[in-house]
C-alpha cells in the first residue's frame, strides 16, 4: 500500500557547544546521510537535534542542506528537535543571531517538543542531561563530535557514558540493559584548543560501514527496511481495519498519536497477513506428512511397486520443499515480530495518549535484551518521535477505559472462546481417529482370519496406520502452535483486564476527581501496559520456536 508513514530510521547528535569543526567532519556526516538513504530507500531517516549551538546545528544544517537541495530526500529527512526548557527560555542562552539561526531551524523540524520535568525540582544542567539521554536513547546511530575530555554535568561526556554503559543510578539498566555505540567523531573545542585527548589521538573511521559492525544496529537496519518494503504488499481495507480496531475516531488524535496509530496498523496487518501464511503452510505440510504415511502404508501393504515408491518420494520431496521455502520466505519469523512490535506499540499509543512518558522497549523482553535489542532499538525510535507531555484528563480516561481496558478485556474473552473451540475441535478428530484406530486393532485380535481370509488385512492395516497418523499428527499440530501455552496467556491477559476495568470503576465511583485521583489512576493505566508488556514478551518467547517443520512429518 503506497502513501503510508513509514517507520523510519533515526540518527542523533549530542556534542560541545564550542566544537571546532573541519571540512572532513562535514563530509563524512553528509556521507553517512547518503548512504542510509541509498542503502535503505524504503525507510525515511530522521535527525535528533536539540539545535543548540555547536555540535547540534552543525549536523542539523548538513541533514536540512541535503533534504533542500536532494528531490529525493525531501520527503524522506525530517527533523526531531527535543529541547530541555520552553523555546523563549532555551533561547536565553543564544545572541541575537545564534537566536534567529535556532527559529530558522525549528521552522523546518516535523516536530519540537520539551521533555518534561518539573521546573520547579530539576536544576538546568539535570535538564540539559536528561534532554541528552533522550537523544541517546531515542537514536538508532549516535554520532558525538567530542574532545573525549570529562566535561560538567550534562554535557558530551555523560551523555556517551550513559549511551555506553547506561544509568549508573539505575540498578535495571546496568544488569539488564543492551550496551550501546556511540560513533565519535574526534574534535577540538575553542575552550581547551590546546589540549589534546586520547580520544583526538585515536583513530576514528566514520562510515555506514562503521555503523553496520554493531551487529545489532545492523539487525534493526535491515528489520526496518524490511517492514517498509513488506508494507507495499498490505491491502487498504486490511490497514483501515487495523486502524478501526485500534480506535473508532482517529480524527481526534493528534499528529504524534496518528504516527503511532499508522505504523501499528502497518504492524498488525503484516503480522496477520504472515500469520495467516504460516498456518496455511503449516496445515500443508499436515496433509502432506497424512498422505506420506498413507502411501507408504499403501506401498508397503497393498501396492508394492515402483509407482506407490515414486509417489511416497514424490511427497516427501515436496514436503522438503514447502519446509525451505517456508524458511526462505520467514512467515513465522515475520509474524512474530510484526506482532511483537505492534501489541508494544499498542501499549505505547495509550500510554501517549495518557500522557505517561515511559518507553515500552524498557519492559518487554527485558532479560533477552541484547538477543533482541535490534527490538529495543526500533520501540525507542518510535517513543522518541512521538513523545507526549500532556496531562491525563477525565475524558483521558473514560476514553482509555472504554478503547483500551474493556477493549482488550472483551477481545481476550472472546480469544479464550474461539482457542477452546478449536482445541477441542482438534481433539475431538485426534481422540475419535485413536479410538477407531484401536477399535479396528482390537478387532484383529478376534476376527484375524475372517480378514485374512477375505484379503483385507492389508488394507485394514493401511487405515489402522493412517487414522493413527492422524492421531499422532494432530497432537504434534496443537504442540507446534503451542495452543496449550497461548490460552494459557490469553487467561492471564483476560483476568488482567478485567481486574483493571473493575478497578478504575470502583476508583471512579469512590473517590473525588481530585489530582491525587487522577494520579493514581495514571498510575494505574501505567501497570496495565507494563503487565500487557512482559506477558507480550512471554507470548514471544513461547512462539520463537514453533516455526513449521518436517520434524513432525
Amino acid at each position: 500500500m503506497k502513501g503510508l508513514e513509514k517507520i523510519p530510521i533515526t540518527v542523533g547528535v549530542v556534542g560541545h557547544l564550542d566544537v571546532i569543526t573541519t571540512e572532513e567532519h562535514r563530509l563524512q556526516i553528509e556521507q553517512l546521510f547518503k548512504d542510509l538513504a541509498t542503502a535503505y530507500p524504503n525507510s525515511p531517516v530522521y535527525l535528533f537535534s536539540s539545535i543548540a549551538e555547536g555540535a547540534d546545528r552543525f549536523v542539523a544544517n548538513i541533514f536540512l542542506e541535503l533534504k533542500r537541495n536532494n528531490k529525493e530526500f525531501k520527503e524522506k529527512f525530517e527533523l526531531i528537535v527535543p529541547i530541555p526548557f520552553e523555546t523563549e527560555d532555551y533561547k536565553k542562552d543564544f545572541d541575537a543571531h545564534s537566536a534567529k539561526e535556532f527559529d530558522d531551524l525549528l521552522k523546518q523540524a516535523k516536530r519540537e517538543f520539551i521533555i518534561g520535568y518539573d521546573n520547579g525540582k530539576v536544576d538546568k544542567s539535570q535538564k540539559y542531561l536528561e534532554t541528552g539521554k533522550f537523544v541517546a536513547d531515542c537514536s538508532l546511530i549516535l554520532i558525538a563530535l567530542w574532545d573525549g575530555q570529562e566535561g560538567k554535568k550534562g554535557g558530551t561526556a555523560d551523555i556517551v557514558n550513559y549511551k555506553r554503559t547506561g544509568d549508573d543510578y539505575n540498578a535495571a539498566e546496568r544488569t539488564f540493559e543492551y550496551e550501546g555505540t556511540v560513533f565519535i567523531l574526534p574534535c577540538s573545542r575553542r575552550a581547551t584548543s590546546d589540549q589534546v585527548s586520547k580520544v583526538q589521538k585515536e583513530e576514528h573511521e566514520f562510515s555506514l560501514d562503521t555503523v553496520l559492525k554493531d551487529s545489532s544496529i545492523k539487525e534493526a537496519l535491515e528489520k526496518i527496511e524490511e517492514i517498509n518494503s513488506d508494507s507495499f504488499i498490505i491491502k487498504e481495507k486490511a490497514f483501515s481495519r487495523s486502524q478501526t480496531f485500534l480506535i473508532s475516531k482517529p480524527e481526534i488524535l493528534d499528529v504524534p498519536q496518528r504516527s503511532i496509530l499508522n505504523w501499528y496498523s502497518i504492524l498488525d496487518s503484516l503480522s496477520i497477513l504472515f500469520h495467516r501464511r504460516d498456518i496455511r503452510t503449516a496445515i500443508l505440510l499436515f496433509v502432506i506428512g497424512l498422505f506420506i504415511v498413507m502411501s507408504l502404508a499403501v506401498y508397503t501393504n497393498i501396492w508394492q511397486n515402483k509407482a506407490a515408491l515414486a509417489i511416497v518420494l514424490f511427497l516427501i520431496v515436496s514436503a522438503g520443499l514447502i519446509y525451505f521455502y517456508s524458511r526462505i520466505t520467514k512467515n513465522h519469523t515475520k509474524y512474530l515480530y510484526n506482532r511483537t512490535l505492534a501489541e508494544a506499540l499498542r501499549i505505547q499509543f495509550y500510554w501517549n495518549i495518557a500522557g505517561i512518558n515511559k518507553n515500552v522497549s524498557d519492559y518487554i523482553l527485558r532479560i533477552h535484551r541484547k538477543e533482541f535489542s535490534w527490538i529495543e532499538h526500533i520501540l525507542s525510535s518510535f517513543y522518541g518521535i512521538t513523545y507526549n507531555n500532556k496531562q491525563i484528563t477525565t475524558a483521558t480516561i473514560d476514553y482509555l477505559k472504554t478503547n483500551w481496558v474493556k477493549n482488550q478485556a472483551d477481545f481476550f474473552e472472546s480469544a479464550i472462546r474461539k482457542m477452546i473451540k478449536k482445541l477441542t475441535h482438534y481433539q475431538l478428530i485426534s481422540n475419535i481417529s485413536f479410538i477407531i484406530a484401536f477399535a479396528l486393532l482390537l478387532s484383529i485380535f478376534f476376527l484375524e482370519q475372517f480378514y485374512l481370509k477375505n484379503n483385507i488385512m492389508n488394507f485394514l492395516q493401511v487405515v489402522i496406520g493412517s487414522l493413527l497418523s492422524v492421531f499422532a499428527l494432530i497432537r504434534a499440530f496443537i504442540k507446534m502452535k503451542g495452543y496449550d501455552q497461548l490460552l494459557n496467556q490469553y487467561e492471564l491477559m483476560n483476568v488482567l483486564y478485567h481486574k483493571a476495568e473493575i478497578r478504575i470503576n470502583a476508583i471512579n465511583f469512590t473517590l473525588p476527581e481530585t489530582e491525587e485521583h487522577l494520579a493514581y489512576l495514571l498510575e494505574l493505566f501505567f501497570i496495565i501496559g507494563k503487565e500487557a508488556l512482559i506477558e507480550n514478551g512471554n507470548w514471544y518467547l513461547i512462539l520463537k520456536e514453533k516455526e513449521p517443520g518436517i520434524e513432525g512429518i
